[in-house]
């Protein structure tokens, strides 16, 4: 453990290192804060210039005396060492601050505008896929989509809208209502190749007719397009990822996509599994605090047991057009 005094991090930020990790916040033999992350320089800089809303925050930094930090591989050697400390400490600011409250949820709905909106819970009788880290992330895939293919990008829920009327928009909110529900289901809660192939295919058209505008361009609307499909196969798969592997020589056993069970180096740790009731409204959903264990989780597992993985999402899908009573291809 490299532990350092805190005006001499603040002083020299390059102390410390922009690897994954652990790091603690301490006031003497107490730790008031720990946490996992993929870069321990930022995530400790982020907090020590936190803005004078984030109260907790900065109570937590005026307490702190000195800044420790373990080095990890990766995220994941990260997230098991942060749930053993967490096991074995209570750090009095881990409840208080509350990054999760930032995270959003997709809200559709079906029958009226507009058909998207950002969530911060999963209360109402909207259709709910998330959470999602970052909100603005939400707002460009929605706009990517509107942009290419001319579906909804509704601002309010007047209609039709500015964007039908100059033509880019087809004018969803106009059409009989299935036809609507198909096509949000076959572009935002299921992966639809044909449209990333199309859109592969047309940004190597642009690039051989030297246009690199817009092959740049179109390049950057495919990877929000890209990232988005990576999340919503994690939301049709994670709840439904119940296996026992082993990592780096440690034993993992997971339920729902959570760790349950851990032998690290011996000794035998488990942790309380989130199962809440989920209703088929929530079908793409899970707790915010579930999103960061079973993310990492994912990322491992998607290259290790892709196959397995790849299983899952097809039946999950065969399941999403069952309880919106359509018939997938």
């Amino acid at each position: 453990m490299n532990l350092k005094l805190k005006k001499d991090v603040i002083n020299n930020p390059e102390l410390l290192p922009g690897t994954s990790g652990i790091f603690k916040f301490h006031s003497g033999n107490e730790i008031l804060y720990l946490a996992k992350t993929t870069d321990i320089r930022r995530s400790v800089s982020s907090l020590l210039t936190s803005q004078p809303e984030d109260e907790q925050v900065l109570k937590m930094i005026s307490l702190t005396k000195e800044i420790s930090w373990e080095v990890e591989n990766n995220i994941l050697s990260a997230l098991l060492k942060e749930k053993i400390e967490l096991s074995r400490n209570a750090p009095q600011f881990n409840n208080l601050i509350d990054p999760i409250s930032a995270y959003v949820y997709l809200s559709i709905n079906f029958q009226k505008v507009p058909y998207f909106s950002l969530s911060e819970n999963t209360l109402q009788e909207d259709y709910y896929l998330g959470p999602f880290f970052n909100r603005f992330f939400l707002l460009d895939f929605i706009a990517v989509l509107g942009e290419l293919k001319k579906y909804p990008a509704c601002e309010s829920d007047n209609y039709p809208c500015l964007r039908y009327q100059n033509g880019t928009c087809s004018g969803w909110c106009l059409k009989d209502s299935s036809e609507t529900a198909e096509m949000i289901v076959n572009n935002y809660l299921v992966i639809n190749e044909d449209l990333v192939e199309n859109l592969k295919i047309q940004q190597q058209l642009y690039f051989n007719d030297l246009e690199f505008v817009k092959e740049n361009a179109l390049k950057e609307q495919l990877e929000v397009i890209l990232k988005y499909y990576d999340l919503l196969k994690f939301f049709h798969t994670v709840k439904q990822i119940d296996l026992n592997f082993s990592y780096n020589n440690h034993e993992i056993k997971l339920q729902k996509g959570q760790i349950e069970e851990l032998i690290f180096e011996g000794k035998t740790f488990n942790f309380p599994i989130s199962k809440p009731q989920y209703r088929s409204s929530e079908y793409l959903a899970i707790e915010k605090m579930q999103l960061s264990e079973s993310r990492i989780l994912y990322n491992y597992l998607k290259k290790k047991y892709s196959q397995k993985i790849d299983q899952i999402y097809f039946d999950s899908v065969k399941n999403i057009y069952k309880i919106m009573d359509l018939n997938g291809e």
